[in-house]
């Protein structure tokens, strides 16, 4: 259930992303190949369970899983910025996209958006912020 889900977010997903940025060098390309292929893989598994629990990764009244993995996936579609990154697109996995599309359009949402200067859309097509006041 959802204490499932969301340990599995944030023990294996966001451990896995962070060995995506920090890869050593010099293993660094087959290192990253691997990372994304098991981020792929856990966002299948995830986008499968949101079928299966869809209020768990609701946009219309977000859990906390929702709103963290949306920052997860913004995260994969950004980082590292040296390496290529066309394997992540949000729409491999359909029920977490629409959970990203529904998200973008909350108040909430284009708060962060405009505070941070994260440009249209910010999650489903994330461009580096870009902050009204700087950094």
């Amino acid at each position: 259930g959802l204490v499932h889900h969301v340990f599995g977010v944030v023990d294996t997903g966001f451990a896995v992303i962070q060995l995506q940025f920090g890869a050593v060098a010099d293993h660094q390309h087959a290192l990253r190949h691997a990372h994304s292929q098991r981020i792929d893989g856990h966002l299948g598994l995830l986008d499968a369970a949101a079928g299966e629990t869809p209020w768990l990764f609701s946009a219309d009244t977000p859990t906390c899983l929702s709103l963290y993995l949306a920052c997860l996936m913004r995260w994969c579609a950004l980082y590292p910025a040296d390496h290529d990154r066309r394997w992540f697109d949000t729409r491999a996995t359909p029920r977490l996209h629409a959970m990203l599309e529904g998200l973008e359009t909350r108040a909430s949402v284009r708060a962060a958006q405009a505070a941070e200067g994260l440009g249209p859309p910010p999650l489903t097509a994330p461009d580096y912020a870009s902050p009204p006041g700087g950094t």
